[in-house]
């Protein structure tokens, strides 16, 4: 129902603004001076307001309405108006920021133009529609409640939080802007070798075949690793849906911070299986890419080995939904020292908008500095 419009009327004796309703005929006192007035609509639609000169006693006879009148200042119906709008505004607004484009406008202006849009059209649809309105912010705090009593699996109070502080986190924090892949076909082996190199066999293959994270011993490392880090299963249990990309940094973390970095053999392309590198840690850029993969592989992580200039490094994919979330984590619960002076996570976008955080050996999170240039000239999908 279309709610009665208001006007402002400032009582002439102390100045105080009062709304009162267009179209009713009432009467009512100034609740500071109580000065007594009779709101008469015209058949124009005009409104005639009288001041009442009457004693104290016909005052106190009088049968006055103050139900339709409110103060100019804020109310408690105002404040709880403007709540109520607060908490639809989080729900939608976030909602919208993850479905619509993101231009990535300077200062994050068309996010906030973005809020502010939201903001206006909750407001219109308290005022206009506010059963509906409320029909629906009743809706939304049911869904959230029945998610955090039902379990994982269902949006939840926790989830939504989680949410807003991520959101709020990447607005607040400059992110580093990386191109969209830009892929030149060239020969892997011409990218990798630091020097002429004659090599006949296809060193894409060959580093496949490299990566047999299906092989006991990998998989064993890997689960090792895990249990190497229990302030990392503190964040799991606070944060369970995003168990594989907090176990994935962990891995991260523990291989870079043993690996040791040796050359190949001259003139030769060594190329170790990860089944033989963990065993000892050690081996070149693609040794590494190798036995990083195979890891993340073996719990369930979705990786690719890159091939840039004269190097090769892994990468794992970050779903595009939950790469503010997995940013928060790694800067404000996983790596907050790492990240203390350094605010930088560097990746890669795909086609499809999906991320692809470095895992290079440059530092012990993922998303750490690429090494050199970040042009990738050839990608192995795994």
């Amino acid at each position: 129902m279309k709610a009665n419009k208001k006007e402002i009327l400032i009582c002439p004796h102390c100045k105080k603004k009062l709304r009162y309703p267009t179209g009713k005929h009432i009467r009512f006192t100034c609740p500071n001076c109580n000065t007594p007035y009779e709101v008469i609509p015209d058949e124009d639609g005009q409104t005639i307001i009288n001041a009442l000169n009457l004693s104290q006693k016909e005052i106190q006879d009088c049968s006055f309405s103050n139900e339709d009148v409110e103060n100019g200042n804020w109310t408690f119906k105002d404040w709880l108006l403007f709540l109520l709008c607060l908490l639809l505004f989080f729900p939608l607004f976030l909602f919208l920021h993850r479905i619509l484009p993101n231009p990535d406008w300077k200062f994050n202006l068309d996010r906030i133009l973005l809020g502010a849009g939201t903001f206006i059209i909750i407001n219109i649809l308290i005022y206009y529609l506010r059963i509906f309105t409320l029909s629906t912010l009743g809706i939304i705090v049911a869904m959230f409640t029945f998610g955090s009593i039902f379990g994982k699996k269902h949006y939840g109070w926790d989830d939504f939080f989680l949410d807003y502080k991520a959101t709020i986190y990447a607005l607040s924090h400059e992110k580093k802007k990386v191109s969209k892949e830009h892929i030149l076909l060239t020969p892997l082996y011409d990218t990798l070798s630091p020097s002429p190199v004659n090599i006949t066999f296809n060193i894409e293959d060959t580093i496949k075949e490299a990566i047999d994270y299906y092989h006991p011993e990998v998989r064993n490392y890997a689960l090792k690793c895990l249990d190497d880090y229990s302030d990392f299963e503190s964040v799991i249990k606070r944060f369970p849906k995003y168990r594989k990309e907090i176990q994935a940094c962990a891995l991260c973390k523990h291989i870079n911070s043993h690996w040791d970095y040796v050359y190949d053999p001259i003139n030769r392309e060594y190329i170790a299986k990860a089944s033989e590198s963990v065993h000892h840690l050690r081996g070149d850029c693609e040794d590494h890419a190798i036995f990083m993969a195979a890891c993340l592989k073996a719990i369930g992580c979705d990786v690719r080995i890159i091939g840039s200039i004269k190097h090769a490094y892994p990468e794992m994919k970050v779903a595009k939904k939950d790469f503010e979330i997995v940013q928060y984590l790694i800067k404000e619960k996983l790596f907050e020292a790492e990240f203390e002076h350094n605010d930088t996570l560097y990746y890669h976008i795909d086609s499809i908008g999906d991320y692809w955080l470095n895992l290079d050996y440059t530092n012990y999170y993922p998303g750490s500095p690429f090494l050199g240039t970040d042009t990738i000239l050839r990608i192995i999908n795994i």
